[in-house]
């Protein structure tokens, strides 16, 4: 049992009913049907029980669950995730087991997962990055930065005051 205390401690929050909760284990991702339009989606930090409006997905030993958790955050998947949800109106959508199961998804090598899912390291390829409009640029991300994963992939933004905006993981031929 779970009990929350609130601000004046006069009200309690207990779980008695576990039936309707699923489990997730420390490494599962977790994302909530009805608000993954909205980014609502994370890597579970410790073992323990979640609400039903959850889905609780274990990924593959070879997979890095924060780097999935990054990329269904991007723009690019965002789009998917509208695609793929089901609802009468945009702000109702859900996005139910089956068809998150049927959502293509950009596979890297281990290394490259953790290193895209990881800011600070990140952060520190920035000095290898490029700008855009220095060379060259693909047609339309004049303005963007883009760091190379590996042959194929690059991670594109924006970079702003508050760190990088837009990003998104791109096939670049």
């Amino acid at each position: 049992m779970r009990i929350r205390e609130f601000d004046n401690g006069a009200r309690k929050q207990e779980m008695t009913d576990r039936s309707k909760y699923q489990r997730a284990v420390r490494g599962d991702i977790a994302y909530n049907m009805m608000r993954m339009w909205q980014g609502t989606v994370g890597v579970a930090p410790a073992d323990g029980l979640v609400s039903q409006a959850y889905v609780v997905a274990r990924p593959f030993p070879e997979a890095e669950a924060a780097y999935y958790a990054f990329l269904f955050r991007t723009h690019a998947y965002m789009r998917e995730i509208d695609v793929f949800s089901r609802g009468i109106v945009p702000d109702r959508n859900r996005l139910y087991w089956e068809s998150f199961k049927q959502m293509p998804s950009v596979y890297l090598p281990p290394d490259e997962q953790r290193l895209t899912a990881s800011p600070s390291k990140l952060s520190a390829r920035m000095d290898g990055c490029r700008r855009h409009d220095d060379r060259h640029p693909k047609k339309g991300r004049r303005g963007q930065h883009s760091i190379r994963i590996n042959d194929q992939w690059r991670i594109c933004f924006t970079w702003t005051k508050e760190g990088p905006e837009h990003v998104e993981i791109v096939d670049y031929h």
